[in-house]
């Protein structure tokens, strides 16, 4: 009898009664949104709405939003003049760049690509079949956007990477013509599981939210049991990437997505106590004298073999890791015309990067497991 009371209370507070329910309209923005959560990436966020979501891009203190909505319902109304419209499920999208190829392939929504940038860095065999039949455009063969072909083909939602200035960013003549374009900032995020969540903020314009949590979800699981296990490994190797480009050779900075790897598989990355998060430009000279000891050299760039690295520079020869021949190449799976799986699933998939360079610095470790992007250079 005491919990009456209780209950008679309860039911007034929150009208428990048939029709005392309010009911939203898709149009209420006042009513609070229910986030997904997101647990490593900085620049994206995902609120959801009565009948649809609002997923925001933020750089350098300015917002983009793509307010997204089913297909066949009311078109919310949104407080804010640069929000862009997306209709979903996108059944006809434009991949900009080999990573989202990589992302919707994952989501198994690869038959939703319509157009890619260049096939001749795309690595997807469907992909490059597709193109090969006239089945799918190229809209960016020498760089820049054919906007005319776009406007042709009219998909449903282009996917490209942004420059940061979102302002700048904005094509004005495709946002007029109804081709609303998404600009992703996955690039800008600094650490491993930073970039591979955007697979959440991806799969909002296919509806395979679940399927995107539960691919993320265990690609976390691998990557931080990986990483504890490396832990277990007494020695710590010290490790240098790149090559000298030009001018300069850019390393990458101490918190970079590169350096973070390298650390999560338990070895010494040469700037590891830098503060950049992107690259810094250094002479060879810089470089030899705090890494030409390194045990380790990675990511060589487009070098198949030691003698190319000798034909590029012949001082390469005196750095220790091309002495003890612990040198290592990221294009184990790449097309003879550049396409590399590395950077369109690699990114998307960090826990088998990891692997691969805890099986470079920890030999003794993961013997059963083959490389997925690594291969020694001979």
């Amino acid at each position: 009898m005491r919990i009456i009371p209780f209950l008679f209370i309860f039911c007034l507070l929150f009208g428990c009664g048939p029709g005392k329910q309010k009911e939203e309209s898709v149009n209420d923005t006042k009513s609070d949104p229910v986030e997904t959560a997101i647990n490593y990436s900085q620049n994206f966020s995902i609120s959801n709405y009565n009948g649809y979501k609002i997923l925001s891009v933020q750089k350098n203190g300015s917002k983009q939003k793509y307010v997204l909505y089913k297909k066949g319902t009311q078109k919310p109304e949104i407080n804010d003049s640069r929000a862009i419209f997306v209709q979903t499920p996108v059944t006809k999208a434009a991949c900009l760049s080999s990573l989202y190829v990589g992302f919707l392939d994952r989501l198994n929504e690869t038959e939703k690509i319509i157009a890619i940038d260049n096939i001749d860095y795309i690595k997807n065999k469907t992909i490059n079949e597709k193109v090969a039949a006239g089945k799918v455009a190229q809209l960016a063969i020498v760089g820049k956007m054919n906007e005319e072909m776009t406007l042709a083909i009219k998909p449903e939602l282009v996917i490209n990477y942004g420059s940061g200035n979102i302002q700048s960013d904005r094509n004005e003549k495709l946002y007029n013509a109804g081709i609303p374009i998404v600009y992703c900032f996955d690039h800008f995020e600094n650490t491993p599981l930073g970039r591979a969540e955007w697979i959440k903020f991806i799969a909002c314009f296919f509806e395979k939210e679940r399927a995107a949590d539960s691919l993320f979800s265990q690609t976390e699981a691998n990557y931080i049991a990986l990483k504890a296990e490396a832990a277990k490994a007494t020695e710590k190797p010290t490790v240098l990437t790149e090559l000298k480009l030009n001018d300069a050779w850019y390393v990458p900075g101490g918190k970079s997505f590169m350096s973070i790897l390298i650390q999560d598989a338990n070895a010494h990355y040469c700037w590891e106590k830098d503060t950049a998060i992107g690259s810094l430009p250094l002479s060879f000279e810089q470089v030899y004298k705090v890494a030409s000891g390194s045990d380790y050299w990675l990511n060589v760039l487009y070098t198949k073999s030691k003698k190319d690295l000798l034909q590029l520079d012949k001082r390469y020869g005196d750095f220790n890791a091309f002495k003890q021949d612990a040198l290592y190449n990221n294009d184990l799976q790449m097309t003879e015309k550049g396409g590399n799986a590395y950077w369109e699933t690699g990114l998307i998939c960090p826990d088998l990067i990891l692997l691969d360079l805890i099986k470079i610095f920890h030999p003794n470790l993961y013997k059963e497991k083959q490389f997925t992007y690594y291969r020694k250079l001979e």
